[in-house]
């Protein structure tokens, strides 16, 4: 009985130790590689403005009373905002169709020829402007492809580049490095009425160029690429593990990276792989993403 015992203990005791030393599967989250369309961008800060601004000046010496006016409101051509006191009452009115985007005087009491008064921006002239990286210039061209972001509505809204600076700027970024940057200056294809309602001056937007645009390519998350020797690489999953294989990339946008080789269709990358990946490592697949 007693070896019988110390046998079955024997067994036992080889069992635990070889659970314990069996390397546990890590779990992963894949995604399928696909065929399909692709766009190359870039983003870049950008600015709302006018082309056409018209500043309202005291056409004479004299005195006015509070000018009916606020900012940012919508106002039309020949409206009448307040009265000049000079040899007699005269009519203060307003230029042309626009919004109020800056008041230079907000209060009554006299007033000198010549003295801003307040301006009126056209909305129908509303451009943007972007500081872009040099390097980043270089791939955009007049008439090319921009959508404006997070302006304050839900969609994005289509824009042209109408202009593109000769002229490199060094500027200073928040981080305190020196960059040289180049003015784009862009057009938007329609201005939706809400845009000019919240419309205001030097307001702050983010800008997406599209650089190029393929019709069907192998893209790759950026999350799943990593340098292994200076060589671009990614885990791929099979056979419950994760094998190495290097690729090569050309085009990027802020989520992929289009493939030129090193993946097929249908291969399965690993995303965000940790330190506990290497070749070799067996892995539980715990989602697809597509």
């Amino acid at each position: 009985m007693k070896k019988i015992f110390y046998g079955l203990l024997g067994l036992v005791l080889l069992v635990v130790a070889y659970v314990l030393m069996t390397p546990k599967k890590v779990s992963v989250e894949t995604f399928k590689i696909e065929r399909g369309p692709f766009q190359e961008t870039f983003s870049s800060d950008g600015k709302v403005h006018t082309r056409d601004k018209k500043i309202v000046y005291a056409f004479a010496n004299g005195s006015i009373d509070n000018l009916d006016i606020t900012l940012g409101q919508l106002v039309n051509k020949g409206k009448v905002v307040g009265m000049l006191d000079w040899d007699k009452d005269r009519p203060i009115k307003i230029p042309i169709d626009g919004v109020i985007s800056k008041i230079f005087r907000d209060s009554a009491g006299p007033v000198t020829r010549g003295e801003p008064l307040f301006e009126v921006s056209n909305l129908a002239t509303l451009e943007v402007t972007a500081d872009v990286l040099t390097p980043d210039v270089v791939r955009l061209s007049e008439n090319g492809e921009a959508r404006i972001q997070n302006w304050g509505g839900a969609e994005d809204l289509e824009a042209k580049i109408m202009q593109i600076s000769r002229a490199g700027v060094v500027k200073t970024s928040a981080l305190g490095v020196e960059e040289e940057r180049t003015e784009v200056r862009m057009e938007f294809i329609k201005v939706p009425e809400e845009l000019k309602i919240k419309f205001g001056d030097n307001y702050h937007v983010d800008v997406l160029f599209v650089v190029s645009r393929e019709a069907n390519a192998l893209s790759v998350p950026l999350g799943a690429l990593f340098k292994d020797r200076d060589q671009w690489a990614v885990y791929v999953f099979k056979d419950d593990k994760a094998k190495l294989r290097d690729v090569k990339i050309s085009k990027r946008n802020d989520r992929f990276a289009m493939v030129t080789d090193g993946l097929y269709e249908n291969d399965e990358v690993i995303l965000f792989p940790g330190d506990k990946i290497h070749d070799g490592t067996k892995v539980k697949r715990t989602n697809v993403v597509r």
